[in-house]
């Protein structure tokens, strides 16, 4: 008999517990739907950026196809430069760990 009575006051709690995790996975579906939704919006929203700057960037070669040809030089030329570079790898930490400072104060 006692044990009877242990079986029925744990029912009540079973079922609130049922619906507290039900709850618990509606709002996380719901957050999650909310966070697809938006990562959607942001991709859509990167790809006619990219394909703006790819029409300026074509629309540039055409009408200045010498100075484009200069200015990739000219890139290519200080790109190489810097990785060369014997401080390349001190630039690329510092520059990492600017990035993680400016991520941390934003919190």
């Amino acid at each position: 008999m006692n044990n009877r009575n242990t079986t029925e006051a744990t029912a009540p709690n079973l079922d609130a517990i049922k619906d507290n995790v039900k709850t618990l996975i509606d709002h996380g579906s719901e957050a999650a739907d909310d966070i697809k939704a938006r990562v959607g919006e942001v991709a859509g929203e990167a790809r006619e950026k990219l394909d703006e700057a790819l029409d300026q960037a074509e629309t540039f070669i055409g009408e200045h196809p010498l100075k484009a040809i200069g200015l990739a030089f000219g890139v290519g030329y200080l790109a190489m430069r810097v990785r060369t570079s014997r401080l390349f790898p001190v630039a690329v930490i510092a520059g990492a760990g600017m990035l993680v400072k400016r991520q941390l104060d934003k919190r």
